[in-house]
């Protein structure tokens, strides 16, 4: 977990609540903030813990601990908490997610023409990318590969608007994604790191 101009980088998604606590408690953010979730997956599952019993960033890394946290249950508490107000997702359009009553995007660029047009509606925000988002599936719905390199420095041009736009920015890794190719894992994040300047 390294931090690099408000911009907290962690491997498992599920660390990026524990950041956005402590950057209310610190004072960075305040509390009902707009999420821009960039990600493969929703994360909108509901977690195993009663999210009013986390109060702080300390009840965060708890939950994380014993599992009742995990990498796709994390936006929820956020949400409950009042830390988020209102999420933008974008996530891959193959996936069947849960995004209650929040409509995903798809593409950060549909994120910043939203934000353009309703900029004053919004306090604070936090990004949230997950370099997973940049895996494509094939053609059986179920295999993944990674998007072309153009195409990801592309989407990494506007994220990296995006990131000009908000308080903070999380980024995650996600090593459980790609155990077995840890080397895709390796050249996205290098282009991740190459375009937002991390």
């Amino acid at each position: 977990m390294n931090q690099r101009d408000n911009t907290y980088l962690v491997g498992y998604h599920q660390y990026a609540l524990y950041y956005w606590y402590k950057c209310v408690e610190i004072g960075l953010i305040g509390k009902e903030s707009l999420l821009i979730h960039i990600d493969l997956h929703s994360d909108f599952i509901n977690p195993l813990i009663q999210t009013g019993s986390i109060n702080n960033s300390k009840d965060v890394l708890e939950a994380i601990s014993s599992k009742m946290i995990k990498h796709d249950s994390f936006v929820i508490p956020a949400l409950d908490n009042e830390i988020i107000s209102n999420i933008l997702f974008c996530c891959n359009s193959n996936q069947q997610n849960e995004y209650g009553d929040y409509e995903n995007f798809h593409n950060p660029e549909a994120v910043i023409k939203k934000i353009i047009l309703e900029k004053a509606f919004y306090k604070e925000i936090i990004l949230d990318l997950d370099i997973d988002f940049f895996l494509d599936f094939q053609e059986d719905g179920i295999s993944l590969l990674p998007m072309p390199e153009e195409k990801i420095i592309k989407i990494l041009q506007s994220i990296s608007i995006l990131r000009k736009m908000a308080k903070i920015t999380t980024i995650a890794t996600s090593p459980e994604i790609f155990i077995f190719h840890s080397a895709w894992r390796k050249e996205i994040f290098n282009n991740v790191r190459k375009v937002l300047k991390i």
